[in-house]
């Protein structure tokens, strides 16, 4: 099977005014980034790509994940990745009647969406082995922006889907 290609999206601080914060990235027990990130600008809500790995298109299930920076704070928004949907040589109809263009290798390749099934996907997200409490969320939907500080580590799992065929 091919690879997927996962990006980190989120946002990096620094405790000293560096222009790089270190950060340790582990998917499914793999270390799959262990470099600097460039420090972005905390004032704005702007995310940004942080790094990127390869995964196999056929992962699927609960995959536990965990973050850790030094010298400054990592944000972690979400993961996208490509590889959503399978190449459609022809247009379909869905059920209510819609035309669907066929979707090309480019657009599977090149089209990127939420890694994770749902609106949320970072489930069971603990910070140094505490839950994380998201407070009275209310209505509140889509992807919790969680701060990582220097040293700490943020575990979650993924509910990843595995390419469809």
């Amino acid at each position: 099977m091919a690879n997927r290609t996962v990006k980190f999206v989120g946002k990096a601080t620094s405790d000293s005014g560096a222009d790089t914060i270190q950060v340790s990235f582990m998917f499914d027990g793999v270390n799959v980034f262990n470099s600097t990130v460039p420090v972005t600008n905390a004032e704005t809500g702007e995310t940004f790509v942080l790094f990127e790995f390869d995964i196999d298109q056929t992962v699927s299930g609960n995959i536990p994940t965990s973050v850790t920076s030094s010298n400054g704070t990592i944000t972690s928004v979400l993961l996208i990745a490509n590889y959503a949907h399978a190449v459609s040589v022809s247009g379909w109809t869905d059920s209510d009647g819609n035309v669907h263009e066929p979707i090309t290798v480019h657009d599977v390749n090149e089209t990127y969406e939420n890694l994770g099934a749902g609106a949320e996907p970072k489930l069971n997200i603990e910070i140094d082995g505490v839950a994380f409490d998201k407070g009275d969320v209310g209505d509140l939907t889509g992807a919790w922006s969680v701060d990582s500080l220097s040293g700490q580590t943020m575990t979650c799992d993924y509910d990843v889907i595995a390419t469809p065929s």
